[in-house]
């Protein structure tokens, strides 16, 4: 009830807090996800994307003389339209992709001895720190946009990382309380 009566008054609550910033680290991350992955889900760049588009035009209005971010958006969008496209056609194939799947990191593809999604999912976030380091020379607005990108890409592994570990917790969980109500079924006579 006291919970019930918190949000009635129209505050935010710690899960809102924390809902808001994944989708706010996401939506970072996705404005690089879109040109080092494939694979998408047909809702993976939704609520990501809009994110995405919303931090660059904010990022790019408090530096109007970066002409790296100008570009930025026009090819980001680009690739998010393509990335679309790929995903549509390989739906029509027949490709079985969770709907909300973020994509796979191509360094996993490039590179036959990168086995692990997680090992890819690294080598991309520091790729961001490589070309951002790289960008700062010619457009430090861009390259310090694009450097950051790791911070936002580890911290949204991390979340992800640590909510599927919840959820196999509490599917281990029920399985134990599964078990248990079997037992209990098995030594009554119904």
């Amino acid at each position: 009830m006291f919970h019930h009566q918190r949000r009635e008054e129209g505050g935010l609550d710690v899960r809102g807090t924390f809902n808001i910033f994944y989708v706010l680290v996401s939506g970072y991350s996705t404005c690089f996800t879109v040109f080092t992955r494939r694979h998408f889900g047909s809702e993976a760049l939704g609520i990501n994307g809009i994110a995405a588009l919303l931090i660059m035009f904010v990022y790019m209005a408090r530096n109007p003389a970066s002409d790296g971010m100008r570009l930025l958006i026009p090819c980001w969008l680009a690739m998010l339209v393509l990335q679309r496209i790929s995903t549509a056609i390989a739906r029509r194939r027949g490709a079985i992709i969770h709907s909300r799947y973020v994509g796979y990191p191509w360094f996993g593809f490039a590179f036959p001895f990168i086995r692990e999604y997680r090992t890819a999912q690294q080598i991309e976030a520091v790729a961001c720190i490589a070309v951002g380091g790289f960008l700062c020379k010619f457009d430090l607005p861009l390259g310090q946009f694009v450097l950051f990108g790791f911070f936002g890409m580890i911290a949204k592994n991390g979340i992800e990382d640590e909510i599927e570990r919840k959820q196999l917790q509490r599917m281990h969980d029920a399985e134990i309380e599964q078990q248990h109500l079997m037992d209990l079924r098995n030594r009554r006579d119904f």
